[in-house]
């Protein structure tokens, strides 16, 4: 009406979820008391934006591993080249010094070479960490491009085959996985594959030690969406972690457990390209539930 009455036009952008759409609405004069609504749909408009802004949000993250994650052994690298330095500095005033007593060298050399050792050892760790960063990078960054195949899918037989895959792993930890029925959804079968691969070995990976790990995987539809719960009975997460276990090269534990950091980025990214979700839910000392909700598909 106010617009009837002032003649100034006013916009708007709103989403109606029923249509799963977003629409800009214009509202214009057209003279005294009158007006006209012109809807225009910029639902994919919307998506872009939120794709671009979901890529920025990852460019930044790899800035802070560029600016942070990397340089922190890089300089150890360069703070224990330097100690090798003084070292072979210490070791040429010995040589020097004792030249007419070779009988004192070998006890003077004892402790330069327990440093050396100390700092190659220190070089070596830093060196594997960022190598492992790095091809942590890599794989994302080709998680990102990889074509999709979208696909009716049968998860139950997914499931069956990848943890077939896993029989090693899963006995070597005397775990126990139990699958129920799962409903199919629409997705790529090799990208979904390796979704539940990270989930399910993260659900080994952090069991808890006093007790065998137990993962079940159960799923069900929920107004056409396929939903599927990876639970397990292992060290479980705090809450303030929560929010963050998806961010890039996020670790609960980076000194009890190995990994690079990866794996739960690489599954919101999966998703994110599926137009799926994931959520979790858990609590310290109780084990975790990673909820993954994907397009529904009639099973067959």
């Amino acid at each position: 009406m106010d617009v009837a009455i002032t003649g100034i036009p006013f916009y708007f952008d709103t989403y109606f979820p029923s249509m799963k759409k977003y629409f800009s609405i214009s509202v214009v004069s057209l003279g005294l008391n009158r007006f006209a609504t012109v809807t225009t749909d910029i639902t994919n408009i919307k998506q872009a934006e939120q794709i671009i802004a979901a890529k920025n949000k990852e460019l930044e993250q790899i800035v802070c591993v560029a600016s942070h994650d990397l340089r922190s052994p890089l300089v150890n690298v360069e703070g224990y080249s330097q100690e090798l330095g003084f070292v072979f500095d210490d070791l040429r005033s010995i040589m020097e010094d004792l030249k007419d007593e070779p009988d004192k060298i070998i006890p003077a050399l004892e402790g330069l070479l327990a440093e050396i050792t100390d700092s190659l050892t220190h070089i070596r760790l830093s060196v594997r960490q960022m190598d492992a960063l790095l091809k942590g990078l890599l794989t994302l960054s080709r998680v990102g491009r990889a074509a999709l195949k979208h696909e009716k899918v049968n998860m139950g037989l997914l499931l069956q085959r990848l943890i077939a895959s896993m029989d090693y792993q899963i006995h070597k930890l005397d775990g126990q996985l139990e699958v129920s029925v799962l409903p199919y959804c629409w997705s790529d079968s090799v990208q979904i594959s390796q979704v539940f691969s990270n989930l399910i070995g993260n659900a080994l990976k952090y069991s808890h030690p006093e007790r065998k790990p137990l993962v079940k995987i159960y799923g069900f539809s929920d107004n056409g969406k396929s939903k599927y719960v990876v639970e397990d009975n292992g060290i479980g997460i705090d809450k303030e972690h929560q929010e963050i276990i998806f961010e890039l090269f996020h670790r609960l534990d980076p000194t009890a457990k190995e990994g690079d950091g990866l794996g739960l980025t690489i599954v919101k990214q999966i998703l994110f390209r599926l137009d799926g979700s994931i959520t979790v839910e858990s609590e310290v000392g109780e084990g975790s539930r990673f909820i993954v909700t994907l397009q529904g598909a009639e099973n067959d």
